[in-house]
């Protein structure tokens, strides 16, 4: 995994920084001389860990594949 700076003029940092304020609007009113900046990661490896077995590696596109279903608590 690694951090990579996001270019302050594209549209995906101003997707980045709408989502941010939206979770935390304290955040709009920070002095510039912060010197502020969004990052995202570039995620290599995804491993599930289901309970018991270990590990389980995923690729990114069977994460993102996922699609939530409905839990049933025992």
């Amino acid at each position: 995994m690694q951090l990579k700076l996001v270019d302050n003029h594209s549209v995906e940092a101003e997707f980045a920084q709408n989502a941010l304020f939206a979770k935390h609007p304290d955040m709009k009113g920070w002095p510039k001389n912060h010197n502020f900046e969004i990052f995202k990661l570039d995620i290599e490896n995804l491993f599930l860990l289901d309970w018991y077995g270990g590990p389980k590696p995923l690729t990114p596109k069977e994460y993102f594949r996922y699609e939530e279903k409905e839990i049933h608590s025992y």
